[in-house]
């Protein structure tokens, strides 16, 4: 359903959801560079065909825009289109995970998703297991005999 909310300036605002539904060939919109285009009227006029537009009808076109370099006349042409913006929902990000490269030891290098709290869990059992290890080595290394104690009572 298309979002109503205007900006102060009188810019209407709409999700990713109001353009994923105008994808049918009498009702096509766009998104490039975060603006929304209403190309339903210009579909069988494009040099390139319509089955490219419908291609990308309701989505986001601005790379395949880019690619195909249009000339400015095409991006003026493109203006008298224009309905409104789209509403961009900022995302949270969390310090831990943005950084989470930077934290990775010993020469690994972890592939993390945004927000992915796997993360979160491997780190603690990496850090866990760090901790066992130098646990492990100080209280084999305080009951072993000192090999080097008993060479020097035997040359004695």
């Amino acid at each position: 359903m298309d979002n109503d909310k205007t900006s102060d300036g009188g810019v209407k605002f709409y999700t990713l959801e109001d353009v994923r539904v105008h994808n049918m060939i009498n009702d096509t919109w766009l998104i490039i560079h975060d603006k929304v285009y209403d190309i339903s009227k210009f579909l069988e006029e494009h040099p390139g065909g319509e089955e490219v537009l419908l291609e990308q009808g309701g989505a986001d076109a601005t790379e395949s825009f880019e690619d195909v370099g249009h000339s400015s006349d095409a991006r003026e042409m493109l203006q008298q289109y224009y309905i409104g913006e789209l509403h961009v929902v900022r995302k949270v990000h969390f310090p831990h995970v943005l950084s989470a490269k930077k934290k990775c030891d010993l020469g690994v290098t972890c592939s993390l998703i945004k927000n992915d709290i796997s993360f979160s869990y491997f780190y603690f059992a990496v850090s866990f297991l760090h901790v066992l290890a130098n646990l492990s080595h100080f209280f084999l290394m305080k009951n072993l005999p000192h090999t080097h104690t008993q060479k020097k009572s035997m040359i004695a």
